[in-house]
């Protein structure tokens, strides 16, 4: 009995303190944890195992056709990223792909004056890269002269790369030589925004995502996944490189130089494989590459 007295008046004094205006301290709560934001796209992610990288790209480049050169470099955060490749070092005909420090050069002029700005070199620049036009490439050689585009390369720290001749000039066993891993390295250097400058690396940027040649290595990515491009295809090569920039995981940049393929098509199927791999091994389900 005096125990039900007892919570008869610890009722009444709840409501006693409810009516004057007192709080009933509430039941305490379990602890939230915070979500955590989402990473922006393509930021670093660290801990890309490098020796795996390295066994896949040895796994499937035996799957492409032809002599191929393949180099994957990875945005860590670092200056040179992480990178992997398969004769990644070689000299090879880069073609069209030569547009890239071409743009990069010009670019580079602008930024310094060394160069007047003009609505038609800006015209050029977007043919040469979107829809891949020699005749606006040339236009831009002539503007900037070899030289000046040989000094860009040679101050940057590109030893394979140059542009000796005009696109309209190339032929098999002459074209303008680059290695994969240096095409790599400028493409992600444009993605990342350290590409001359940050408003430079936002133009190019724009022009490769709007690059109409996309049936090699953009083929083999998933619709989320950010990619631009640039193709090169002459005298028997058959080429692409990318930048790839995922929702989730690293973005980074890929390249493939392929010779002597027998079928152009054949060749695109492989390499939008091959690209397939890459982005499962990067940015797949399983927290890839580590």
């Amino acid at each position: 009995m005096a125990g039900k007295v007892r919570a008869k008046l610890a009722m009444l004094a709840i409501v006693s303190l409810a009516s004057v205006g007192g709080c009933v301290p509430a039941p305490t709560a379990a602890p939230v944890t915070p979500k955590a934001m989402p990473r922006p796209m393509g930021s670093p992610r660290p801990l890309v195992d490098r020796t795996a990288l390295e066994a896949l790209l040895k796994r499937e480049v035996k799957k492409l056709p032809g002599s191929a050169a393949v180099h994957v470099r990875v945005d860590d955060g670092s200056e040179e990223g992480v990178t992997a490749g398969v004769a990644g070092d070689r000299s090879v005909p880069a073609a069209s792909i030569a547009k890239v420090p071409l743009a990069l050069a010009l670019e580079q002029a602008w930024h310094d004056d060394r160069l007047k700005r003009t609505p038609e070199d800006l015209a050029h620049l977007r043919a040469a890269l979107t829809v891949s036009s020699n005749a606006s490439a040339d236009a831009l050689i002539g503007r900037l002269g070899k030289p000046a585009i040989a000094a860009w390369l040679r101050e940057h720290g590109y030893r394979v790369t140059r542009l000796e001749r005009r696109f309209g000039e190339l032929a098999r066993g002459k074209d303008n030589p680059t290695s994969a891993a240096e095409v790599t390295r400028m493409m992600l250097q444009i993605s990342r925004g350290k590409a001359v400058s940050a408003s430079a690396s936002q133009e190019l940027r724009t022009m490769l995502l709007a690059q109409t040649r996309r049936s090699r290595l953009p083929t083999g990515l998933p619709q989320e996944a950010t990619c631009g491009n640039k193709t090169g295809t002459w005298g028997g090569a058959v080429n692409d490189v990318a930048f790839v920039e995922p929702p989730v995981g690293p973005r980074y940049a890929v390249a493939v130089f392929l010779r002597d393929v027998g079928s152009q098509p054949r060749a695109e199927l492989a390499m939008a494989r091959f690209s397939q791999m890459i982005y499962r091994f990067l940015a797949g389900p399983s927290g890839s590459g580590r």
